[in-house]
């Protein structure tokens, strides 16, 4: 895995922005997954931003090749109410150009794809109390210009479940919420410095199960923003906001 710099334009239903981060070469979890389930019809766009710090591992060698890698990412984010207010759809398309730090001769064009599903399991009657669980897949296709040309392939599974707990503050609901999340990184690596005939260099995180905790409140009645920390080895956040039509 290899820190780069990214000065990242992310595209979504035609819409475009420019964003400065710093990324590595493993996908990031897609939007903050607390958020109240929509309700049919809702339809809510926004922009989310993630930093994470984890240890990833060489496959091949099975041994820690990045310690404490640290990596972060800036997307716009598409969400849709399926069925009543217990069923959503999330939808992510980006692209980015990249630049390496460790290996400047290379030059990333980017390209990912994210889906992400949730529902709701559990509500007590009076709704201050609820349980809620989803599902989420993101994957990256970084292709190099640059000579070098060492491309990469690269998926992040993630499932979660959420306790969460509804409190009035004035006109504004504020949701507090945490539970457990499960999330894997991996990647393949393609390209000119794997000799014929050898399969791509893999990685993967393996210590995949965090706590998650964070809180959502309705800004205005059609803005809605969150924030999670997320607990591994290290602590790690998100941030959101979104417009609610």
């Amino acid at each position: 895995m290899r820190a780069r710099t990214a000065s990242c334009c992310l595209i979504l239903i035609g819409l475009g922005m420019g964003f400065g981060v710093t990324v590595v070469a493993v996908p990031a979890l897609a939007t903050t997954f607390g958020n109240p389930i929509l309700s049919r019809g809702e339809v809510l766009l926004g922009v989310s931003t993630r930093q994470f710090t984890r240890d990833v591992y060489d496959v091949e060698a099975d041994a820690l090749s990045n310690p404490r890698d640290t990596f972060s990412y800036v997307s716009l984010e598409s969400r849709l109410g399926l069925y009543r207010d217990r069923l959503d759809f999330g939808l992510e398309v980006g692209r980015s150009h990249n630049k390496q730090d460790r290996f400047p001769d290379r030059d990333y064009l980017t390209w990912d794809l994210g889906f992400t599903l949730r529902g709701l399991l559990y509500q007590q009657p009076e709704g201050h109390m609820d349980l809620t669980a989803g599902v989420h897949f993101r994957e990256t296709v970084a292709f190099d210009r640059a000579p070098t040309l060492t491309h990469k392939l690269q998926r992040n599974y993630v499932a979660f479940m959420l306790v969460g707990r509804r409190i009035p503050v004035g006109d504004r609901p504020l949701r507090v919420y945490g539970g457990p999340i499960y999330s894997r990184h991996e990647f393949d690596e393609y390209g000119a410095s794997f000799p014929v005939g050898e399969g791509p260099g893999e990685g993967e995180t393996r210590l995949n199960l965090e706590l998650l905790g964070g809180a959502s409140v309705r800004v205005l009645p059609e803005v809605e923003a969150a924030a999670e920390i997320e607990y591994r080895d290290n602590l790690s956040f998100g941030l959101s906001a979104g417009f609610l039509f």
